[in-house]
């Protein structure tokens, strides 16, 4: 934990090791059903949750902002769901409520009761990728300072309220880097990679994490033209069978009535050779009847 690791000790961990030591923040990819999900289609409605595994220093969270990406590296599109705790303009099309996220009770798999905040979108994907990448700014707050992590009130305006400044020269811890927006680096997962990002200048009291995660989503629209070319080619491909079915029959029937024919036109000519020969043997034993003589 936070408060076993003094000082100086935490200020020579690298990130890495830092991680091992204190990670709060968990994230799923929820349905609506709160079920873990992996791939979604176009459309579908699902969530995005966040909420602190342990709240022995943290007690409370708040999605400062949020963006998908299409997890190419070499054409990145960046799609901004969430800025300043708020929904974008066009993080608007994407989220179910116009308040944008929300704030809850999570029941983890150990059946224990987290705090959580969380998002509820309708899934979408880029044109050239199934796979969607999710990076969120979360605020994380201590203590008795629970209000800085209070939704605000987006209709009207407000902004997320404002850490308490402090020394800035102790703000900024050496160790910690800053999260970059996840490429696809391999197959999607429910759990995610929890990194810190660089402190501000008002991190004694609240704690920013990026967390990311990769989904995929899916447009049934656009793969079932490949599924009906799939079926049209089998239906193809069954038609040619039968004509070659067809095919081979018929060249049967035909080769059977030529052996027939032939057989036939064999027994015919036989038949008449036959014929022709009897007639012969007739005409050359002809009979002779003596004609009578009558004598005077």
């Amino acid at each position: 934990m936070l408060g076993a690791v003094n000082l100086d000790k935490e200020k020579n961990l690298d990130n890495q090791e830092k991680e091992k030591v204190y990670a709060p923040v968990e994230f799923r990819f929820l349905s609506e059903k709160n079920e873990k999900v992996q791939q979604l289609s176009v459309g579908e409605k699902f969530k995005l949750l966040f909420f602190l595994d342990d709240d022995s220093v943290y007690t409370s969270l708040l999605l400062m902002n949020c963006s998908a990406n299409n997890t190419n590296p070499e054409n990145p599109k960046v799609y901004k769901i969430l800025e300043d705790a708020c929904p974008t303009r066009a993080g608007k099309n994407v989220i179910y409520y116009d308040y944008g996220q929300s704030k809850s009770k999570f029941t983890s798999e150990k059946g224990t009761e987290h705090n959580a905040a969380e998002i509820m979108l309708k899934a979408f994907k880029f044109v050239d990728s199934d796979r969607v990448a999710f990076s969120c700014g979360v605020r994380i707050c201590k203590r008795g300072d629970e209000a800085l992590c209070e939704i605000p009130d987006c209709a009207a305006g407000e902004k997320p309220a404002a850490p308490k400044k402090t020394d800035p020269a102790a703000a900024t811890d050496p160790a910690d880097t800053s999260a970059g927006v996840p490429a696809d680096q391999g197959a999607p997962d429910a759990g995610t990679v929890a990194k810190r990002k660089k402190r501000s200048a008002s991190s004694s009291n609240t704690e920013e994490r990026t967390i990311s995660g990769i989904i995929e989503i899916i447009d049934p629209i656009q793969r079932e033209p490949s599924r009906d070319n799939q079926e049209k080619q089998e239906g193809d491909c069954f038609r040619s069978r039968d004509i070659i079915i067809v095919i081979i029959v018929m060249a049967a029937f035909v080769l059977t009535l030529l052996i027939a024919c032939i057989v036939l036109a064999i027994t015919v000519t036989k038949t008449r050779s036959r014929v022709n020969n009897m007639i012969s043997e007739s005409n050359g034993h002809s009979f002779f009847i003596p004609r009578a003589k009558i004598t005077a």
